[in-house]
């Protein structure tokens, strides 16, 4: 997969520009403030169909404005394709494929499929399951159209669900065959992810493994997929869980409270593993979800890497680059230092250009 092109009009602080790419790497390089990682946003937009820095839409246009709009070109599996996504306050979201707008968001997950390695990512260590659930929901569904349907079944009844909880509180009534109904159609979709997840960390654990020896050469490293429910058993953990959702007005027990645990040498890296040792570990993770991607999918994602040289040394940022250069995907690289990013790319002999934002483009044969 390649994006050739991008225009923007409103997104953050570009009221309107557009990019040509042509090479394997682009760098946008420049000052904080310039517009590095803002455009490296909008690229994410195009697959995501959302913010890496913001989950609202209203909150990336651009300043006194009420309608941003991003429009790529994309070539997959050898054919060119245009997708376009504008936001208009009182208006909404639209996204057209090749002029085709889109019934259903959820029909272009994994369609244009990227990889974001970005200083947020921390998160995933230090932060709390939700942050690690989301991570692995998003990897698993870009590759599995079934799973995605399981996990918006899941959520939506999960909701109801809960509302229903809420409103036997608050009006002090009591439904069992309506509770019941719920609990069905909960238990069923929830047994579906649970499996597919264990299915998943099988083999993702492979991937993991792989990609972190050749980043650094040290350290056994693992993921530990964590639920309270064992086997098809959700059904009765759900009927034991009955009282204390019924106190809690929510519902206690499924696999949205299912976690995964990062694991260094046998101890749990969030608790033991040094700052360096948890950023190879992010930077292998994701190098990971590339794997899986291109494994399933046939060709490579678009990797994103929003200012690289914060997160590793010299010497695994040269591995990575080396990394890049095999696997011969697109790939975007933020960094405030030109001249550091153009002799790192030349030492990894990659085919490249830098892009100052607003200013120059800079080809690796200068």
């Amino acid at each position: 997969m390649y994006l050739h092109h991008i225009q923007l009009i409103n997104y953050r602080n570009y009221p309107e520009a557009s990019y040509a790419f042509s090479r394997q790497v682009t760098a946008f390089t420049g000052l904080n403030g310039t517009g590095k990682t803002n455009l490296l946003d909008a690229i994410y937009y195009l697959s995501a169909l959302r913010s890496f820095l913001s989950y609202a839409d209203q909150n990336v246009m651009r300043h006194g404005t009420d309608f941003f709009f991003i429009c790529g070109e994309f070539t997959r599996h050898h054919t060119r394709h245009t997708i376009r996504c504008q936001f208009k306050v009182g208006a909404g979201k639209e996204v057209s494929e090749d002029g085709t707008p889109y019934q259903r968001f959820s029909a272009h997950v994994g369609r244009y499929p990227m990889v974001l390695i970005a200083p947020q990512d921390m998160e995933l260590i230090t932060g709390g399951s939700e942050v690690r659930r989301k991570f692995f929901d998003q990897v698993i569904s870009q590759v599995d159209a079934v799973y995605l349907q399981n996990l918006m079944i899941y959520q939506h009844t999960l909701q109801q669900r809960n509302s229903l909880l809420d409103h036997f509180n608050r009006t002090q009534t009591w439904d069992e065959d309506l509770l019941l109904a719920y609990d069905e159609k909960l238990t069923d979709s929830g047994n579906k992810l649970i499996q597919r997840r264990k299915l998943f960390i099988e083999n993702f654990q492979t991937e993991l493994v792989n990609a972190y020896f050749k980043l650094s050469g040290q350290e056994s490293v693992q993921v530990l997929y964590r639920s309270d429910i064992s086997g098809d058993d959700f059904a009765s953990v759900l009927l034991t869980a009955r009282p204390r959702d019924r106190v809690l007005q929510r519902t206690t027990a499924g696999p949205h409270r299912d976690d995964y645990i990062f694991m260094m040498n046998g101890q749990e890296l969030k608790k033991s593993g040094s700052q360096g040792q948890q950023k190879t570990f992010i930077a292998a993770l994701k190098l990971a979800h590339y794997a899986h991607i291109l494994e399933h999918t046939g060709f490579a994602p678009v990797l994103l890497m929003d200012d690289l040289f914060d997160k590793l040394d010299d010497i695994r940022v040269n591995r990575l680059l080396q990394l890049i250069a095999t696997n011969k995907g697109q790939v975007f690289i933020t960094d405030a230092r030109e001249e550091r990013t153009r002799q790192a790319l030349l030492k990894a002999d990659l085919d490249f250009e830098i892009i100052q934002p607003g200013k120059t483009v800079i080809p690796s044969t200068t």
